[in-house]
């Protein structure tokens, strides 16, 4: 973990002196960590990262891949200016159909049908039990999907519940002639 915050307070007295409007820190994407020891090592990051650039955005998220339904789980964060991060990839069996990484069976999946916006709320369920974290924005984040003629329907469908929440999303896909990431963003902060 020293190394790791070492490597971090490195980077953020590198970046300090940049526009901090256009600077954000994340801590890590998709922890492969249990929630509360990922608490304890966000929070040293968070920080270190505090320390040498005291006005930049830090993004931060739960442990276990940055599940949904960890973030009621979350220790509140010890600063002010952040931005909670989640992902949702529900349910797997739609948005990981054809992968190659991950569980065996996913490759072999095809067409497996869009469970609609229905589905898609289950996203934004512990709305009510975010507490504290309502303060600040809570972006979801990414909304992978595969493949592309099915991730438009995900898309639709998880854009048109993020905007009913004013929650900020950003998607993600990769092509599959040049394995190149396609990312936008859309919604509001909160």
């Amino acid at each position: 973990m020293a190394r790791f915050t070492l490597f971090w307070r490195r980077i953020a007295a590198y970046y300090a002196n940049q526009n901090p409007e256009m600077v954000f820190f994340e801590v890590l994407n998709e922890p492969e960590v249990a929630v509360y020891r990922w608490a304890g090592i966000q929070q040293s990051v968070v920080e270190a990262i505090r320390q040498a650039a005291p006005q930049n955005t830090i993004i931060v998220t739960c442990g276990e891949y940055s599940n949904p339904d960890d973030l009621v789980r979350m220790p509140e964060i010890a600063d002010r200016n952040y931005i909670v991060k989640f992902h949702y990839y529900h349910p797997r069996i739609f948005t990981h159909q054809g992968a190659a990484w991950g569980e065996a069976y996913w490759v072999t999946l095809q067409q497996v049908p869009f469970p609609g916006t229905r589905g898609c709320n289950r996203c934004f369920q512990t709305d009510e039990r975010l507490g504290a974290l309502e303060t600040h924005t809570i972006r979801t984040g990414p909304l992978g999907c595969r493949p592309r003629r099915r991730r438009n329907l995900l898309y639709r469908g998880m854009g048109k519940v993020a905007a009913s929440t004013a929650y900020l999303q950003r998607v993600w896909g990769f092509t599959a002639t040049t394995r190149t990431r396609q990312t936008s963003c859309a919604g509001l902060r909160r």
